[in-house]
């Protein structure tokens, strides 16, 4: 109905307004009533029948979104995502997925999350990337005598089904949706070549969409494999994942309430490891740091002789001075190692009793 007080005119039936939504993806979307009063239409996040709870109607819905992009479907070579649509749908993925793979224990958890089946010859398990804004898969071609589905099956499939009756989360992971929704997400974004991380995203989104089918073909709907089973497979392959933390400060793992904390602290490769929130912070830190030595310099004293320390040195002490650290240790140029002991007057190395003087280039110091 319209949303204009006193007005009982109808704008429509929710599956049109819908498909407005989705297809033009415009947050200044409307539609206009028979007396001209226009209604604004908004993201909409319903029911879905089938899915078991919040997380997975979210990946739903933006999978629904993604794949109803204008080329996608067709298989357009020019198909791209809207960047909102795509980071959506890479955040929805990872939290549906931790939502399924997770370890009853304390502490960190030993197993990636997000695992997807790509066909190279035949079907192959691979973890994914959990950078939300890439999501890429390890490639398959790489140690292909590890992660063949028939061979997991045959060695550990009969041992991870649980007991019978058994509900928890210790029964397993149903692996058959977990490879099929990530495949499905998969698909869409190596179509995306406009967000596509080209050096990382090499797989074929038909390879991508033929493991879809085959794992829809080839592992039955009621398989669970344990999150051990996948922990050794990821070792076997190597460990190309690292779970990190991305933000600078990250709720504790477990945290009763912390809805964030399962995006603060990610599965990434040693690329885009690199390339966190916290890491950039990090970096922007040492060049702050590293600008502030520049204008200050660090000495030793050895009887009547000064010595300057070299730019290395320099920028350790510091750094060490600003974090008000107690002591640092800087090995300096021919090989020794000096402790010096900071915040104390007069600063010292601990090992040959040298003051260490810290002066300033806006300075002028005499020597009396």
């Amino acid at each position: 109905m319209c949303c204009v007080a006193a007005c009982d005119q109808e704008v429509g039936k929710l599956h049109d307004l819908a498909s407005v939504a989705v297809g033009a993806m415009n947050p200044d979307a409307s539609v206009t009533c028979r007396d001209g009063h226009v209604t604004h239409l908004h993201n909409f996040v319903g029911i879905v029948p089938s899915a078991t709870g919040g997380h997975e109607a979210e990946l739903e819905y933006w999978l629904r979104v993604a794949q109803a992009h204008p080329g996608h479907g067709r298989g357009d070579a020019d198909a791209s995502l809207l960047p909102h649509v795509r980071t959506s749908l890479g955040t929805s993925l990872v939290r549906w997925c931790a939502s399924l793979v997770h370890e009853e224990r304390d502490g960190l958890p030993s197993c990636p999350r997000v695992w997807v089946g790509v066909r190279n010859g035949t079907l192959m398990l691979r973890p994914m990337c959990e950078h939300t804004e890439c999501l890429h898969a390890m490639r398959p071609f790489q140690h292909l005598a590890t992660g063949a589905w028939h061979t997991l099956r045959a060695n550990h499939g009969r041992g991870d089904s649980g007991h019978a009756g058994e509900t928890t989360p210790r029964a397993g992971v149903p692996i058959q949706v977990l490879l099929r929704r990530s495949g499905l997400v998969l698909a869409v974004v190596t179509r995306d070549v406009a967000g596509r991380d080209e050096d990382m995203q090499t797989l074929d989104p038909d390879d991508v969409s033929g493991g879809v089918e085959e794992v829809m073909a080839s592992v039955p709907d009621d398989t669970m494999v344990s999150v051990t089973t996948l922990s050794s497979l990821h070792e076997a392959l190597r460990r190309p994942l690292q779970y990190v933390q991305v933000v600078p400060h990250a709720p504790a793992v477990g945290m009763k309430g912390s809805g964030d904390a399962t995006l603060s602290r990610l599965w990434l490769c040693r690329h885009h490891a690199q390339q966190t929130e916290l890491k950039r912070l990090q970096q922007r830190q040492q060049a702050a740091t590293t600008a502030v030595s520049q204008l200050v310099q660090w000495y030793w004293r050895d009887g009547r002789s000064s010595h300057a320390y070299g730019h290395e040195c320099n920028t350790q002490l510091e750094s060490a001075f600003h974090k008000k650290q107690g002591r640092v240790v800087v090995h300096v140029e021919g090989g020794g190692t000096h402790t010096v002991a900071l915040h104390k007057w007069p600063m010292q190395v601990i090992e040959s009793g040298a003051t260490v003087l810290r002066i300033s280039g806006k300075t002028c110091v005499c020597w009396c």
